[in-house]
């Protein structure tokens, strides 16, 4: 059974979907989203490399890690142009079991040896925090 918080959260989520961007700040429910809650804007630190505010931060790479080689030339080619953040998918959860799932764990390594080979921080989607 869902918490009301969760309900309530789901329901703003979906009215927020639904939104134009440039309304956004004035739709009750999307207060993340919202300058009236963050009037001077968000900054966020990745290791270094910040992202918002008055800076902008380039992130590339693949919709998912497919292999070593593969996201290690691909890191290169992020590197040369000019993008300071590596990004891309270790796990990729898909409603066939049939379908690509991604590498898991093992892309998870592969990203970190492509940012230690090139020095790119790396983003990627965080599906289960254990």
């Amino acid at each position: 059974m869902e918490s009301n918080i969760q309900a309530s959260s789901k329901a703003g989520e979906a009215k927020c979907a639904e939104v134009p961007a440039e309304a956004m700040g004035r739709v009750p429910g999307c207060r993340l989203a919202s300058r009236s809650s963050r009037p001077m804007g968000t900054a966020v630190d990745i290791d270094g490399v910040k992202v918002g505010l008055t800076e902008i931060a380039v992130m590339a790479g693949p919709c998912s890690v497919e292999s070593a080689e593969q996201i290690l030339r691909i890191a290169g080619e992020v590197k040369a142009a000019g993008a300071t953040i590596l990004r891309g998918g270790a796990f990729k959860p898909r409603t066939s079991p049939y379908d690509f799932q991604g590498l898991g764990t093992a892309g998870l390594e592969y990203l970190r040896l492509a940012s230690r080979q090139t020095g790119l921080k790396v983003v990627t989607e965080v599906i289960d925090p254990r």
